[in-house]
């Protein structure tokens, strides 16, 4: 579902508790977020036009990536990371043995033991 629909599913109510309540009314607003903010935007609509806008924008300077390729995508989960904040020191190696199992009629069920960060820990890694 795209924005649009989204938004006119959810109607006046729901874009005034997304975009503001003065806005949702039809009321025009000097600093509307988007684009010209010189020319205030008079309706929902044009609010709409100016995000399509910068949307549109945005999209004609991205780089187009192939997931297909394994050098795109590393490069794809690079940007990934650095957009989120992520570093691989913060990304545990999880290590996993069976414990034991516990046999009933028709099936069983296999006991797990594991550990993901370094230091003591009851097992021995």
């Amino acid at each position: 579902m795209d924005r649009r629909r989204m938004l006119k599913t959810l109607g006046v109510a729901g874009t005034g508790s997304l975009l503001g309540a003065g806005l949702a009314q039809g009321q025009a607003t000097e600093s509307a977020g988007v684009g010209d903010t010189s020319k205030p935007a008079k309706t929902v609509n044009d609010l709409f036009d100016r995000y399509d806008r910068r949307f549109a924008e945005a999209m004609a300077h991205m780089p187009v990536r192939s997931p297909v390729c394994a050098e795109e995508r590393s490069a794809i989960v690079g940007e990934a990371k650095r957009c989120l904040g992520i570093r691989d020191a913060w990304v545990p190696s999880i290590r996993a043995e069976t414990a034991g199992q516990v046999k009933f009629p028709g099936g069983h069920i296999e006991l797990l033991r594991s550990g993901s960060w370094p230091g003591p820990g009851p097992w021995p890694w």
